[in-house]
């Protein structure tokens, strides 16, 4: 999820794992905070390290 940063709904359930009940149950919430911290367009970030040097 860290990685594809769905922002959609049916961006959600393509990920692995995702179903239509993790969609109901999650979804939401982890499109919001997806959206907060800026989405696709944002650079990828390593929680530990910072931005991702390549």
């Amino acid at each position: 999820m860290a990685l594809e940063k769905p922002g959609t709904t049916s961006e959600f359930l393509a990920l692995y794992g995702v179903g239509e009940s993790k969609l109901e149950a999650y979804g939401t919430i982890f499109l919001e905070e997806i959206a907060r911290f800026g989405g696709k367009d944002e650079e990828p970030v390593s929680p530990e390290f910072g931005p991702d040097p390549s």
